[in-house]
C-alpha cells in the first residue's frame, strides 16, 4: 500500500478520483503528502507542456474542449503549487475537510481529555 500512496496518477481525470483519495488515505495514516505531490507535480508537468503547444486547429467543438483541458489541467497545476507552497510555511502538507491547510497536530486538534 505504501507504494501505490507514492506512485503519482496519470492523467489529470485520475487527479480527482485517486488523487484525492491518496491524499486522504496518507492524511489519515498521519503522514507527509509532500513526496506525492511533487511526483505528481513531476508527472503532470509534461501533459501540461504538451496541451499548450496543442494547436485547436479551427474553431468549433475542438477548440471548447482544448480550452477545457488546459484549464482542468491549469487548476490541477495551481491545487498541486497551492499545497506546495504550504509545506514550505508549514514543514508538512496535511489538509484538511475544505482544503484548509490543517495544524501539524490534527490529529489531537478538537479532542478532549
Amino acid at each position: 500500500m505504501r507504494e501505490w500512496l507514492a506512485t503519482p496518477v496519470q492523467h489529470v481525470r485520475d487527479v480527482r478520483s485517486h488523487l484525492l483519495v491518496k491524499l486522504a488515505l496518507i492524511h489519515r495514516r498521519g503522514g507527509d503528502a509532500h513526496v506525492l505531490l511533487e511526483r505528481q507535480r513531476g508527472t503532470l508537468e509534461p501533459i501540461a507542456a504538451a496541451m499548450a503547444e496543442e494547436d485547436p486547429g479551427a474553431s468549433g467543438f475542438d477548440a471548447m474542449l482544448l480550452a477545457r483541458r488546459r484549464a482542468t489541467v491549469a487548476a490541477t497545476m495551481g491545487f498541486l503549487d497551492e499545497m506546495t507552497r504550504r509545506r514550505t510555511r508549514t514543514g508538512t502538507v496535511r489538509v484538511r475537510a475544505g482544503g484548509a491547510a490543517a495544524p501539524r497536530n490534527a490529529r489531537s486538534a478538537g479532542r478532549t481529555g
